[in-house]
């Protein structure tokens, strides 16, 4: 709570000043500020992550049904956002994702239509799987 105010005080400071760029005290000031915030968020997100950890390991040894409780939200948790995407060799991340799969679909938009002889292909591999 203290880095929240830090930083709402820091930019309320900076705002009053007419918002300075470059090496202004006030916008460093300011910078120092939201990386301890986002420091404090991320450890409190590993803090909660750790502490779940526990909770999974704990209840293994004594009850099984808040093990399987546990262990099937953290499951849940999981997988909600795509943080990396591998297009190829390169990886793109966090606000490259969407230029990762803008290719991706190009790619999949330039491929050559299909020849017959394709198709023959694919069908008899679907029909010799079934």
């Amino acid at each position: 709570m203290k880095d929240v105010m830090n930083m709402k005080s820091a930019y309320n400071v900076w705002k009053r000043a007419g918002r300075p760029r470059g090496e202004s005290s006030l916008l460093i000031e300011k910078k120092c500020a939201k990386r301890a915030l986002r420091s404090s968020v991320w450890q409190a997100i590993a803090k909660k992550d750790y502490e779940l950890k526990q909770k999974i390991i704990e209840s293994r040894k004594y009850d099984s049904r808040t093990f399987h409780k546990l262990v099937n939200s953290k499951r849940n948790k999981q997988g909600r956002f795509i943080t990396d995407l591998y297009v190829g060799n390169q990886r793109y991340q966090e606000d490259n994702i969407l230029c990762g799969f803008m290719i991706i679909f190009k790619l999949l938009g330039d491929r050559p239509p299909m020849t017959s002889s394709t198709m023959y292909l694919m069908k008899s591999r679907i029909l010799n799987t079934n």
